[in-house]
């Protein structure tokens, strides 16, 4: 049976930073992750505002965590729908056409996929947002 005791010493030196590393580089990781936004649902017996940015997505979607994180961190108003868990949601997926999540509407302008520039674009045309920069 081998052990750590039966290997040469020159491996043995190497194998315990290989094992911190392995260790460490995941947790390194999670704390530099920028923190999670909690999703903001739209309601379903009212519609949202026109000022609104509506997001159809999913609660596995890492697009829709890295678009939901943007909202937040910049104050937009937005609000959305997990279309698996929301009827309203699945039946605006569907009429969309989209295959995928996330879609934001943007002045009922919709995007299909995450795309930040595209985002801060549709942003910065608002009448009521032209001072958008970021």
């Amino acid at each position: 049976m081998n052990t750590t005791q039966d290997l040469p010493a020159a491996p043995r030196r190497v194998l315990w930073p290989v094992l911190a590393c392995v260790i460490a580089i995941p947790l390194i990781m999670h704390w530099l992750r920028p923190p999670h936004a909690e999703p903001v649902y739209c309601d379903e017996q009212v519609p949202p505002g026109d000022d609104t940015v509506i997001m159809l997505s999913a609660s596995w979607c890492g697009y829709c965590a890295r678009a939901r994180n943007f909202f937040v961190n910049e104050k937009i108003a937005y609000c959305e729908y997990d279309i698996e868990k929301s009827t309203l949601g699945a039946a605006r997926h569907r009429e969309s056409g989209a295959q995928g999540v996330p879609v934001i509407v943007i002045d009922g302008i919709a995007q299909f996929g995450f795309s930040l520039d595209a985002i801060k674009q549709a942003l910065a045309a608002r009448s009521d947002l032209s001072s958008y920069q970021h």
